[in-house]
């Protein structure tokens, strides 16, 4: 697609600087709710991560970037990976195809019967009290295979797989986080999340031709959508309402403010805020606190 077509999809949002696009990034399943936006510009080639051999993509407009790699003949894409699909059915070809960040059907078979065991443990989490500590650390350790020592989620909490997320250690989650991890989402040590976080990396096609779901030829119906990894540094504080989009970095020691949407990468140590999120400031030594010394420490 030629620049004239890029033009075609930019997209201006109400209230946002003229210089952004916005496209939404959510979910991912047909009938559900998307969670996250995702600004897009025409400058710099995207940074998301994608598998050097892949077939044709769609178009990743996860960050302030639009990919470089398109070419001026995009309209067969889907239809070419959809045959790849059909030629490659079976085994872990859709989860393989996912977590690479390419299209794949979010309907495959062997999908949604992880999601469905990630959704029943978090339902199952999610009726415990606090007070059951036991019960929790089982289920989250079989929710959360990948998960580091210390960690500690109030719950309630939402998985779309699980096991496709990595925490570190002494992380902590309060109320409602929400975890959409169609690709990888990796969370340093010592991170806090305040209420309603959501990390959703899974994108949406632009055009509704790509986007709406179809009907196969044993007449069920599926969608494609794809996606792009989150990584959230060590010692990093997301406070109420955040949400960040598939393909994000954000460096360690960073602080994003309440209510703000990350679509671009944040630097180490720094503070950042806003829709779009943008830096406002380092975090330095003239942040430091005169700390209490009533609890003794080792």
């Amino acid at each position: 697609m030629g620049s004239s077509g890029v033009d075609q999809w930019r997209l201006v949002a109400s209230g946002v600087d003229r210089s952004q696009s916005v496209s939404i990034g959510g979910d991912g399943r047909h009938g559900r709710v998307d969670h996250g936006l995702a600004f897009a510009t025409r400058s710099n080639p995207l940074h998301t991560p994608m598998r050097p051999s892949a077939p044709r993509k769609a178009r990743s407009i996860v960050t302030d970037h639009v990919t470089n790699n398109l070419t001026d003949n995009q309209t067969d894409h889907f239809e070419r990976d959809q045959t790849a699909h059909e030629r490659t059915a079976g085994g872990h070809a859709e989860r393989d195809h996912m977590l690479a960040g390419e299209l794949y059907n979010a309907a495959d078979p062997e999908l949604a019967r992880l999601r469905e065991h990630a959704h029943r443990l978090c339902v199952d989490f999610n009726r415990t009290h606090e007070s059951d500590t036991v019960q929790r650390a089982a289920i989250l350790t079989e929710l959360l295979p990948h998960c580091g020592e210390g960690s500690d989620v109030a719950g309630p909490i939402f998985f779309d797989y699980g096991e496709f997320t990595t925490f570190g250690d002494h992380v902590y989650a309060n109320f409602n986080l929400t975890v959409l991890d169609v690709c990888p989402v990796t969370v340093g040590n010592h991170v806090m999340f305040g209420p309603n976080v959501t990390l959703a990396t899974p994108i949406h096609p632009m055009r509704w031709q790509d986007r709406n779901v179809r009907k196969a030829a044993d007449g069920s119906t599926f969608d494609y959508e794809y996606g792009a990894p989150i990584t959230i540094g060590d010692n990093c504080w997301l406070a109420s309402g955040v949400t960040v989009a598939g393909g994000v970095t954000i460096g360690a020691g960073s602080v994003i403010g309440a209510g703000s949407v990350v679509t671009r990468d944040i630097p180490p140590n720094s503070f950042a805020a806003g829709v779009p999120c943008r830096v406002i400031r380092g975090i330095d030594e003239g942040d430091a606190m005169d700390m209490p010394t009533r609890v003794p420490e080792v």
